[in-house]
Order: C-alpha cells, then sequence, then structure tokens
C-alpha cells in the first residue's frame, strides 16, 4: 500500500472523477486513469505516424503525376531532419532508460 498527500482540491476532484466513473475503490481509479493516459500516448504514436504516411503518399501521387519534386523534398527532409532528430531521441532515450535500471 502506498499512501500519497494532496490538497483538499486535488481530493474533492478525485472524488468527483471517481464518482463519474463509477470507480468502486482507489485502486480502480488510478487503474482507469493509467489506462487512459497509455491510449492517450498510443494514440498520439499512430497520430504522427499517419501524418507521416499522408505526408509521404501526397508526396508519391504527385511524383506519379509527373512532379517528382516534394517528393524530394520528403526525401531530403528525412535524410537531413527527421532521421537525425528520431536517432538523438532514441539514443537519449535509452541511455535514461539505462541510468533508470541501474
Amino acid at each position: 500500500m502506498t499512501t500519497i498527500s494532496v490538497s483538499r482540491q486535488v481530493v474533492e476532484r478525485l472524488r468527483l472523477i471517481r464518482a463519474k466513473l463509477g470507480a468502486r475503490s482507489w485502486d480502480e481509479l488510478f487503474t482507469h486513469l493509467a489506462d487512459t493516459l497509455v491510449e492517450q500516448r498510443v494514440s498520439e504514436y499512430d497520430d504522427m505516424l499517419e501524418s507521416l504516411s499522408a505526408l509521404y503518399f501526397r508526396a508519391k501521387e504527385q511524383a506519379a503525376r509527373g512532379d517528382p519534386s516534394k517528393l524530394e523534398e520528403f526525401v531530403v527532409w528525412v535524410e537531413r531532419k527527421l532521421s537525425p532528430l528520431v536517432a538523438k531521441y532514441y539514443e537519449e532515450a535509452r541511455a535514461l532508460l539505462a541510468r533508470e535500471k541501474i
């Protein structure tokens, strides 16, 4: 069991949320809140992938109509901006996770 200390305002808000959700216990409420947060994060990643796919497919369609300029822009953007940024964030995240395991 873990005890947390929060202000009265937070307690009241949590009670209202618990009642609104019909949670029978604090564990059930916090489990629901944690699950909701995870779903939102997954949704954010899915939204990013969908946007990237849409950008690519629009460029690909324009190239199929004879204008490869957007596809060329996409390639340059991926090579110069996206790939280095993703690689940097990936390495930083891995290093942070490795430190957490110590």
